[in-house]
C-alpha cells in the first residue's frame, strides 16, 4: 500500500520520520509507503488540487 501525503515545503517534511515512526510501531508487517509530495509553497485549492489527487489514484501517482 502506499499512501501519498500533500505537503507545502520542506518544513512539513521534517513530519515524516516521526509519521513513519508512530505507524511502524502500529502497523509492523503491514507498513505502507509513505510519499511525500510537496507543493513548494502551499497545498493548492479546487480544481489544481482535485488534479492531483486525481493523477496520484489513477496512475499510481
Amino acid at each position: 500500500m502506499r499512501i501519498a501525503i500533500l505537503v507545502e515545503g520542506a518544513t512539513e517534511m521534517a513530519f515524516r520520520k516521526k509519521l513513519h515512526e508512530f505507524l511502524q510501531s502500529r502497523l509492523e508487517q503491514k507498513m505502507p509507503r509513505l510519499d511525500f509530495k510537496p507543493q513548494h509553497g502551499g497545498i493548492p485549492k479546487q480544481g489544481k488540487l482535485k488534479k492531483i489527487v486525481e493523477t496520484l489514484l489513477d496512475n499510481d501517482g
